[in-house]
């Protein structure tokens, strides 16, 4: 069966994550191989979110379904070591390699920055935008973070990846309208070869009350 569904974990630090990360490994979540415990955000909002919970244990695992059996699993996990953070599961709703075949110019963004905020409410999609470290231009990588998209780098197998985020708490169908969009414009710019992979939220909680989850956007303002 095709692994349709990622369920992740992620903490902070304090706890037992050492506990954590074994049990985690025990059921079948593999490490994300985060190399910067943190993450990278535009500078009027790089105060207030780089303690997001990246820092510590951060581990997932691929599905052909949802299981709300593990869910109630990895809760019951997270509970008992005493570690602040959050799960959340997800469906793949679109997962391509792009390959511009354009040189690459840098144009201005179709949207405008899109305001980070710390909400209640759990996200409904998210988006991931990622290069090989070593084929993205430092003037993108700025653009993407100053436009409101955050940035991490993980170790895979094909290379350093760079990763651009963004998740959202409006409609599904507003966060797919502006990942098109996103799309569309990064090819218009002959973007170095990149990983484009839009999931929808399917279940998602808080466990030991951690003061702050990545920040999501409820709208998106075109120019």
């Amino acid at each position: 069966m095709a692994a349709l569904f990622d369920l992740h974990v992620a903490t902070d630090a304090g706890g037992d994550s050492t506990q954590l990360r074994s049990e985690l490994a025990s059921l079948g979540f593999h490490d994300d191989k985060l190399i910067e415990r943190g993450l990278t955000f535009p500078k009027g909002a790089a105060a207030l979110y780089s303690a997001c919970p990246l820092i510590d244990v951060h581990m997932s695992m691929k599905l052909g379904r949802q299981s709300r059996r593990l869910e109630e699993q990895v809760v019951g996990l997270m509970r008992d070591s005493g570690c602040s953070g959050y799960w959340h599961s997800e469906k793949t709703m679109w997962d391509a390699v792009i390959t511009p075949a354009i040189p690459f110019t840098l144009l201005p963004p179709p949207f405008k920055p899109l305001s980070l905020e710390r909400r209640e409410q759990n996200k409904r999609w998210d988006l991931h935008v990622s290069f090989l470290n070593e084929e993205m231009t430092s003037e993108l990588r700025a653009c993407l973070i100053e436009a409101g998209l955050y940035y991490l780098l993980r170790q895979k197998p094909c290379g350093v990846a760079a990763v651009l985020t963004v998740q959202g708490v409006n409609l599904v169908s507003e966060g797919f309208e502006f990942s098109r969009r996103l799309l569309w414009w990064l090819v218009q710019m002959g973007a170095p070869r990149f990983d484009f992979k839009f999931e929808v939220t399917v279940g998602m909680g808080k466990v030991n009350e951690p003061q702050l989850v990545p920040p999501t956007i409820a709208e998106v303002v075109w120019r």
